[in-house]
């Protein structure tokens, strides 16, 4: 009698335990932006893979879970691992499905900066269709084609100054002690180790920006700047993050000042007040006018 008492609240507890693992959700993929991964952009852009994998983006990967700081922060904003902190990994990783699972794939790579592929790879990818309209239609899906600078400027600003962030978010994240960067800038962040400009007709040639390009670009940054960081001060009223930003909004300021048909944009910041300045200075040669903002190219990240 006893035996068969002991076996039926065994079978209870066995039974219960297995509802219980039924009602347990399976882990989500929804929490992360799921990506393709950089092997999918590899196949084709072997040199560009490269240059990536030697940059800090690429190399951050493989330790920057382990270091003692960032444990810490991420311990304090959510706990766990980097790669499985859902707040780390809206900067720090490419996340992928694999199997089912959100997985940590690479540190930031090709679609942190030129947008979510899974959109989009298969038309970019289908080489019988014109490039022209493959150009149009994955640009409307989300892809930053490297010619579109305000587009690539505003992504980098994104996770570079934190904007693309809740306003709790960086509220936490600076509380936990994570940097934020008043001094980022386009120019010295892009064109340093990251720089992958493989253009024809030397497509085996790493080229660097003329000064000309050079000026254009830290032009359209400064303009990105100067949106991204007025937007952003709306979140939160964090001091370090706005003496952060307003270091990048005195610098935009000065540059932006000498910009033609700057006017607009200095008095009312927006982003279709900044795109209408790059369209009036595409073509323009501003290093004579700008020359002395540029960075270093010692200083090039």
């Amino acid at each position: 009698m006893q035996l068969r008492i002991a076996f039926a609240i065994t079978s209870l507890a066995v039974a219960a335990f297995g509802l219980a693992m039924l009602a347990l959700p399976e882990p989500s993929m929804s929490a992360a932006v799921l990506k393709q991964g950089p092997e999918k952009c590899q196949k084709c852009h072997k040199s560009e893979h490269g240059v990536w994998e030697g940059s800090a983006h690429g190399k951050s990967f493989r330790d920057i879970h382990k270091r003692d700081k960032a444990k810490d922060i991420a311990k304090k904003v959510g706990g766990g691992n980097m790669r499985k902190n859902a707040l780390c990994q809206q900067c720090h990783f490419t996340m992928i499905d694999k199997r089912g699972r959100a997985r940590a794939n690479a540190g930031p790579s090709c679609e942190s900066c030129h947008g979510n592929a899974t959109s989009w790879i298969e038309i970019h990818n289908n080489e019988k269709r014109p490039k022209t309209e493959r150009r149009q239609e994955t640009a409307a899906l989300g892809m930053i084609w490297p010619d579109m600078k305000y587009d690539i400027a505003e992504n980098c600003f994104g996770c570079h100054g934190m904007s693309k962030l809740k306003g709790s978010e960086i509220d936490a994240l600076l509380d936990a002690g994570h940097p934020i960067n008043g001094d980022y800038e386009i120019v010295r962040y892009s064109q340093g180790s990251v720089r992958h400009r493989f253009y024809p007709p030397n497509i085996k040639t790493n080229a660097k920006m003329t000064s000309a390009e050079l000026a254009n670009f830290y032009a359209i940054g400064q303009l990105v700047s100067l949106v991204d960081a007025h937007e952003a001060m709306k979140k939160t009223d964090h001091p370090k993050y706005r003496a952060a930003l307003q270091k990048r909004l005195d610098l935009a300021k000065r540059v932006v000042t000498t910009l033609p048909g700057s006017g607009g944009v200095l008095g009312s910041p927006s982003e279709a007040g900044a795109r209408k300045v790059v369209s009036t200075i595409a073509s323009q040669d501003l290093s004579g006018k700008i020359g002395s903002f540029l960075p270093a190219e010692s200083s090039y990240k």
